[in-house]
């Protein structure tokens, strides 16, 4: 169920974002857009939904897993969980942007394709 839930979620949140990009991207139909979104805003959802989950446990995330007495510093495994979380979430968020960006590209090589002159052709990709 929640496997359904999340592709459906990505699904309509591709398709929201592609709304944006509608004036842009004419020509191009928005399953490109949404194939090119789909993987990288499930593992976005996924993250944040395991983040949640796991910030609703008590015990386990209050033991210390490191202690320093000088300077007062205590490093527990809710510390790290939320280090390791916030690392995934934002990777997440980059690998959306450089979906995004390829889509642009690929519309601009569609636009590109339907001139007769072959410098911007070979200027898109760069």
């Amino acid at each position: 169920m929640g496997l359904l839930f999340k592709r459906l979620v990505s699904r309509l949140f591709s398709l929201l974002i592609f709304t944006a990009f509608k004036k842009f991207a004419e020509d191009i139909k928005d399953d490109t857009f949404v194939a090119l979104l789909l993987k990288p805003i499930e593992s976005f959802i996924t993250f944040c939904t395991l983040y949640l989950a796991v910030n609703q446990l008590k015990f386990p995330l209050d033991v210390v897993m490191w202690h320093r007495t000088k300077s007062k510093l205590q490093v527990t495994i809710g510390d790290c969980i939320d280090k390791i979380f916030l690392f995934l979430i934002i990777l997440s968020i980059f690998w959306i942007i450089l979906r995004i960006i390829d889509f642009i590209a690929h519309v601009l090589k569609y636009k590109a394709s339907l001139t007769n002159n072959k410098a911007d052709d070979q200027l898109i990709p760069f």
